[in-house]
């Protein structure tokens, strides 16, 4: 069982249809602090946690949920848009078992929980490096987005977040 936690319901839609694909259950969160109350009242295998969230964010809400409750022992992946060093330390610290990189593609995930599933046979030498090519990631995420969505949703939603983008750029200057 897994609870998938991200302020952003297209996010929580991408992972719990990877999940789904990979055949595992799946509830989900849209804040740190949904995510600590339903991780208090039952127990999950894993829970992807997003990072930066209103109300509370995701490295709190592991701290509360590694505090005690049925989830305390939890595998409990990271998901965040930020790669630098500090940050990801910081989820670790907080308590996460592994930290992954947005946009999180299906054979990350897949490689993510066969690591952690086997981590006290593998030694630290064979940690799988989670952090693709980024001249690559756009593309992939789009196939992903369009796997997910159907191809006209997902060119809708890449014209309106273009047209937002574009927007606010306009704004800035």
């Amino acid at each position: 069982n897994f609870l998938v936690v991200d302020d952003k319901e297209l996010n929580r839609e991408l992972l719990s249809k990877m999940v789904s694909q990979l055949d595992h259950n799946h509830a989900g969160a849209s804040n740190g602090l949904e995510a600590v109350s339903s991780a208090c009242h039952r127990f999950y295998d894993v829970i992807l946690m997003d990072d930066s969230m209103p109300v509370m964010g995701g490295r709190e809400a592991v701290r509360h949920i590694r505090a005690g409750g049925p989830s305390k022992n939890s595998l409990i992946i990271g998901v965040t848009a930020y790669s630098d060093q500090e940050r990801l330390s910081d989820f670790a610290d907080a308590g996460a078992d592994l930290v992954l990189v947005k946009p999180v593609k299906k054979q990350q995930l897949v490689e993510a929980l066969d690591y952690l599933s086997n981590r006290k046979s593998v030694s630290s030498e064979t940690v799988p490096s989670f952090r693709h090519n980024y001249k690559t990631e756009t593309i992939d995420a789009f196939v992903m987005l369009t796997d997910a969505l159907g191809p006209l949703k997902a060119f809708r939603l890449l014209n309106e977040t273009l047209l937002d983008v574009k927007a606010q750029s306009e704004y800035l200057l």
